[in-house]
C-alpha cells in the first residue's frame, strides 16, 4: 500500500463524512473544518442528479457511503451500488447503510453483472496514481450504459496538493485524460478560495470555540451556498464535470 493510500485508510477509523448534517438544518457538532464545503458540493451533485432520468447509480470510491446515504433519500427506487478499495470504509458504509449494497474491491478487477445509468466519482481521481487514471477511466466507460452519465468532482490545482493526494486538476489535464473515452458536457467550478470563505471557516470553529448556535450555523451555510459555492476557473477549489461515453 502506497503512502497516500495508507493515509486515507488510517483516516477511516471514524466515519468523518457523517459529521456534518442537513437533516434538521445545517450543524456540525465536531469541528470538521471543511464540513460545510463537503456538504455543499455533495448537494450540488445531488441537484444535478435530479435533472437526470436514471434507474441505477454506481458510486466509485464511495468511502464510508455518505453520498449514497443522501442519494437513497432523494432516489429511493434507484438501484444503488458503492465500491471502494478500503475494507474499513466499506464496513462502515454497510453498518450505517444496511439497505444499500456495497462492495470492497478494485473497480478494474471486479466483474459486475450489469451496467449503470449514472456513475459518480466524488473526489476520487486525486487518490489514483497518475499512471493508473487512464485505465481507471476505461473501466468506468465499460460500466456505463449507452446514454449514461459520468459525474466527477476533483480538487482544482488552484489549491495546494495535500499528502494523501497524487495530483490536483485543471480542465486541460482532465480533457487529456478523457480524450477518446468521454465527452465533457458540463463544467462547473465550485467552492471559492477567498477571504470570505476563510472567515466562515474560522467562525464555524477555531482554537477558542466551535459554533453550535443552529440559527447562526444555518445563516452561515446559506450565505456560503448562495455566494461562495459557485466559483470560476481562477478561484475554484473544486471542479465538477458531467460527461458521456464517446
Amino acid at each position: 500500500m502506497e503512502k497516500q493510500e495508507t493515509i486515507q485508510e488510517n483516516q477511516y477509523s471514524f466515519p468523518y463524512h457523517y459529521i456534518p448534517t442537513l437533516t434538521d438544518g445545517f450543524s456540525q457538532t465536531k469541528n470538521l473544518f471543511w464540513g460545510y464545503e463537503y456538504l455543499s458540493y455533495l448537494n450540488f451533485v445531488l441537484s444535478k442528479l435530479k435533472l437526470l432520468s436514471f434507474d441505477s447509480l454506481l458510486d466509485i470510491g464511495c468511502g464510508d457511503g455518505r453520498f449514497l446515504h443522501e442519494a437513497k433519500k432523494g432516489f429511493p427506487n434507484a438501484i444503488l451500488l458503492g465500491i471502494d478499495s478500503s475494507q474499513r470504509a466499506i464496513s462502515l458504509a454497510k453498518a450505517i447503510n444496511p439497505e444499500i449494497n456495497f462492495i470492497c474491491g478494485d473497480i478494474q478487477k471486479i466483474n459486475l453483472d450489469k451496467k449503470y445509468d449514472i456513475i459518480t466519482a466524488v473526489e476520487v481521481l486525486e487518490h489514483i496514481p497518475s499512471q493508473d487514471i487512464r485505465s481507471f477511466l476505461e473501466s468506468l466507460g465499460r460500466l456505463l450504459n449507452v446514454n449514461g452519465k459520468l459525474i466527477i468532482t476533483v480538487p482544482s490545482d488552484n489549491i495546494n496538493l495535500i499528502s494523501k493526494h497524487y495530483q490536483h486538476f485543471n480542465i486541460p489535464k482532465i480533457e487529456n485524460l478523457f480524450n477518446g473515452l468521454f465527452k465533457i458536457e458540463e463544467i462547473h467550478y465550485l467552492n471559492k478560495n477567498c477571504l470570505k470563505n476563510k472567515i466562515i471557516q474560522k467562525l464555524l470553529g477555531n482554537r477558542f470555540f466551535i459554533l453550535n448556535h443552529k440559527k447562526t450555523l444555518n445563516c452561515l451555510y446559506n450565505y456560503y451556498t448562495k455566494n461562495l459555492l459557485i466559483a470560476n476557473k481562477n478561484n475554484a477549489k473544486r471542479i465538477a464535470l458531467i460527461a458521456s461515453c464517446i
